[in-house]
């Protein structure tokens, strides 16, 4: 952190410099009007000590440690102003922006006043407060927590668990991150946030006479026990959680207004499935489609008020053609459906040894890979951009397999050969919803798909992460898309847990603007 600070103000036209590393004037300390002591927190007091005897009388020495117990006393003893601050975030921060720093006032003057300002101009929320409540709180939120994550480390380390290969949970992965977070940091740093903050000790006993009054609940009194005690703790303790606001059924959120809505074609599709899962039959005309490009082109023109889209599977990944006409098109996304895929084989025949070709959308035949291979290796496959307009086209054929879904054979009289073929049976498709605009009406979700063309330059996708992550912004996706402007030259699509009028995601964006000369908001997903 005390390059961090360097480099912030060097920024800020500050002359800086470094004392106490090997080829490195000590001599500056004297001339110095601010010196921040950046030092591991068990030496921290003698270095303390150490630069008051050399320092002007009316510099102003500030401590820059997570822990106070100790460094605060050594501040008190030195004659120069003094103040301890806790800058709560990480060296990959880009700025004070948003950030909070906690400012333990020892000996005050007008240096303090000044650091205050420049901290705040740039963004800063600066917390007064004294160092026994500082440490109090940095038990919980920052002792305790690395405790309990140093705990889980060791007992997976013992079971030998390998992620890639155990049974995992979005929770036991959410920990995972944050455990591997903590290890990150280096051992020194950790353990003596552990044994240089006398609060932390209070705080562990707490949470393990806690732990041992739920497994003695647990191991005793059983299920019924249990859940009352847990119901206990949910009531007077309710962390909030993200929600992931998946949208089942978007029509509750379109316009109560006559409208069109085109689909990839014709009726009996997926899209068809997704549109009548998102439309109202009083109110919506569905609009088949024969591509994916005329669905976007009658949004663009108007013919359509709304267009249904394929815009990513759970197997097979993003369908690239939509992702390119978002941008091709300026159109905007306004939420989105996820629809089961069932894949069913299809066909006017009865037997499925008559079967010789197989045509279908190729997210269809690559879904149903496995099955194909094993079922029909001899046959030839065909792929087309929509298999109901296939069926239509020839109908009565008994040697041609289509893979669609059981309201395909419904609608158009065919026998179902074989039914779920797909690879995998969690197989989902989620379509997005476009439009001209971002409805203001149509309630926004907490994904937001952006569009970024960026700066070509060593470690500029690791700054773009790194932006969202000091915003606790969860990236769900990030994908890069050739420019078509040159070679080997890319663009992003990346899709934030964030809201699009989420003030977090526009500070963000705010700083992204440093390394990306275009950036699109297509939309909420």
């Amino acid at each position: 952190m005390g390059q961090w600070l360097k480099r912030f103000f060097e920024r800020k036209k500050f002359t800086v410099s470094i004392s106490g590393r090997k080829n490195e004037n000590s001599s500056s300390l004297s001339a110095s009007d601010i010196i921040f002591v950046s030092v591991p927190i068990v030496i921290a007091p003698n270095i303390i000590k150490s630069v008051g005897k050399v320092a002007k009388k009316d510099a102003l020495i500030v401590d820059i440690s997570s822990v106070k117990a100790k460094t605060v006393g050594a501040l008190k003893k030195i004659n120069q102003p003094s103040l301890a601050i806790h800058m709560l975030f990480g060296p990959s921060v880009l700025s004070f922006k948003g950030q909070k720093v906690t400012f333990t006032i020892i000996k005050d003057d007008g240096k303090i006043n000044l650091l205050r300002k420049i901290l705040e101009e740039d963004g800063a929320v600066i917390v007064e407060i004294d160092g026994d409540e500082h440490d109090e709180q940095a038990a919980l939120t920052q002792g305790l927590t690395h405790f309990i994550n140093l705990a889980l480390a060791k007992t997976l380390k013992d079971n030998n668990i390998d992620i890639k290969k155990h049974l995992t949970t979005p929770v036991f992965i959410s920990q995972f991150s944050v455990m591997g977070r903590v290890l990150s940091q280096k051992a020194k740093v950790l353990s003596e946030i552990q044994t240089e903050n006398p609060k932390v000790k209070i705080k562990l006993n707490e949470f393990l006479a806690n732990t041992t009054s739920l497994f003695s609940i647990l191991d005793k009194k059983g299920q019924g026990s249990l859940e009352r005690e847990i119901k206990n703790i949910k009531s007077g303790f309710s962390p909030k959680r993200t929600k992931q606001n998946i949208l089942p059924n978007v029509a509750k959120k379109l316009p109560n207004k006559k409208l069109k809505i085109s689909f990839l074609g014709p009726e009996g599709t997926y899209s068809f499935l997704a549109a009548e899962n998102i439309g109202n039959k009083k109110l919506h005309k569905l609009v088949s489609e024969e591509n994916i490009y005329h669905i976007f082109n009658s949004v663009k023109k108007g013919a359509s008020d709304f267009g249904v889209v394929p815009a990513e599977n759970s197997t097979e990944g993003t369908v690239r053609e939509t992702f390119d006409n978002l941008v091709n098109f300026d159109l905007k996304i306004n939420g989105s459906v996820e629809l089961r895929i069932k894949h069913n084989l299809l066909s006017f025949g009865k037997n499925l040894k008559n079967i010789t070709t197989v045509i279908s959308h190729p997210q269809a035949i690559a879904q149903c890979q496995k099955w194909l291979q094993e079922k029909l290796p001899e046959i030839r496959i065909i792929t087309s951009s929509s298999t109901v307009s296939e069926i239509i086209k020839n109908k009565g054929n008994e040697n041609i397999g289509f893979i669609g879904p059981a309201e395909a054979a419904r609608i158009y009289k065919l026998n179902i050969l074989a039914k779920n073929i797909q690879d995998i049976n969690n197989n989902f498709t989620k379509f997005y919803l476009i439009s001209k605009e971002i409805n203001p009406a149509m309630a926004p979700t907490n994904k937001t798909l952006l569009f970024l063309s960026v700066f070509n330059r060593v470690g500029i996708l690791r700054d773009i992460l790194n932006v969202f992550a000091e915003h606790n912004i969860n990236l769900s996706k990030l994908e890069s898309r050739p420019s078509r402007i040159k070679a080997w030259d890319y663009h992003f699509f990346i899709e934030a847990e964030a809201g699009v009028n989420d003030p977090g995601l526009d500070e963000s964006l705010n700083l992204l603007r440093e390394y990306c000369p275009e950036i699109t908001i297509l939309g909420s997903t």
